[in-house]
């Protein structure tokens, strides 16, 4: 009697194998011993599935591919699928399933354990635009020129779909001092660019566009006047430029924006220049001018800030401060934004706003007639969830 030789099976199964279709016939060694057929593995892929994905809504497989000694493969029908872990459609990671089936008469051997995985995974928002960094699990875009934030894709889960925002307009310039014996007055500060922070919820599959404010230019004209911040906005959110300092009360006060301007100082009917008022939410007003017979004593008043109204002016010398930022760490470290500008100083020259903090500039040195200083640019920085 000629003597059966065994193949031994695989028992790690074989992911994405080629199939195809072995003859139903045995095989002959060297030494005319006849070869069964047996099983040395397996193809059945693993299914992937969106968290919260029912059991009842997995489309699961109907058959299944055998390997077999010879080389070849044959395709097997499955007959029922039972759980071997237990399925938690709201909570990801891999549960493994088994196939059940009814092995051919034809095949010389016992059936083998056909085991899959179904991957409960959760998608994330994708997104570009800006420059992309990461902190932990997080993805922060920043915006410091106009641009689009176009989102892709969004996450499983609404709580993810959130998005947190800081939004700061560009700040408004300084105004020009004036410098003619004792007709001279020295010019408020800007106000610093409305600061927006929140949480945005209502985010869609689109390309938002991103709107930078620029700061207000140097102010240069001779009535004193300065320039207003740019607007900044994403999400249909607007932040307001920073007010324009002012010098004197040629029939107005000083600007309104997100914060509000400072207002210059004055001799010419002993009435206070008024700072402008900060847009409620995003800034404070302005601090007033100072009234004095002395020109040096002329100072301007500080512009408004994120987190304070601007300082009223008590002289020329000293200079009435601007309204004080507010920090914000959304950028992974905490950054102060939005200071509102110094109002003028007698014999200091004014100091720019920082570009993309929002900041105001300064009123213009007093005692040179000097210009109004620039304000700082705005900035948008987004942050979300990726992973985990």
């Amino acid at each position: 009697m000629s003597t059966e030789t065994k193949f031994a099976r695989w028992n790690t199964p074989i992911k994405n194998a080629l199939s195809t279709t072995t003859s139903r016939v045995g095989k002959m060694g060297d030494n005319s011993t006849f070869t069964p057929f047996t099983i040395i593995g397996y193809t059945l892929d693993d299914i992937n599935v969106e968290l919260n994905t029912s059991l009842e809504d997995i489309i699961f497989p109907t058959n299944f591919v055998l390997h077999l000694n010879t080389g070849g493969s044959t395709e097997i029908e499955i007959t029922t699928i039972e759980e071997i872990d237990t399925y938690d459609p709201e909570t990801t990671g891999e549960y493994q399933f088994k196939a059940n089936y009814i092995l051919p008469s034809w095949i010389d051997d016992v059936p083998i354990e056909i085991t899959f995985n179904v991957i409960v995974y959760e998608n994330y928002i994708i997104a570009t635009g800006g420059t992309i960094t990461t902190s932990g699990d997080f993805k922060i875009h920043t915006f410091l020129n106009n641009g689009v934030f176009n989102v892709t894709q969004l996450a499983t889960t609404s709580l993810k779909n959130e998005i947190e925002y800081l939004i700061v307009a560009g700040g408004g310039s300084g105004a020009r001092s004036y410098s003619s014996g004792s007709s001279g007055s020295g010019g408020g500060g800007g106000g610093a660019g409305g600061m927006l922070e929140g949480t945005y919820e209502e985010l869609t599959i689109e390309e938002y566009s991103v709107i930078i404010g620029n700061g207000g230019a140097e102010a240069t004209n001779l009535n004193g006047t300065g320039n207003k911040g740019g607007d900044s906005s994403i999400f249909s959110l607007v932040a307001k430029g920073g007010g324009a300092g002012v010098r004197i009360n040629f029939g107005t006060n000083a600007e309104d924006g997100g914060s509000g301007g400072g207002g210059g100082g004055n001799h010419l009917d002993n009435q206070h220049v008024l700072g402008g008022d900060g847009v409620e939410g995003q800034g404070h007003d302005g601090g007033r001018g100072n009234v004095s017979d002395t020109a040096s004593a002329r100072g301007g008043g500080g512009g408004g800030g994120a987190n304070s109204a601007g300082s009223d002016a008590i002289n020329g010398t000293t200079g009435a401060s601007g309204g004080s930022g507010k920090s914000n760490s959304i950028s992974g470290s905490p950054v102060t934004y939005a200071v509102g500008g110094r109002g003028s100083r007698y014999s200091y020259s004014a100091t720019a706003g920082t570009n993309n903090r929002g900041n105001g500039g300064g009123g213009g040195r007093q005692s040179t007639s000097a210009n109004g200083a620039a304000g700082g640019s705005g900035i948008v920085i987004l942050k979300y969830r990726y992973q985990n």
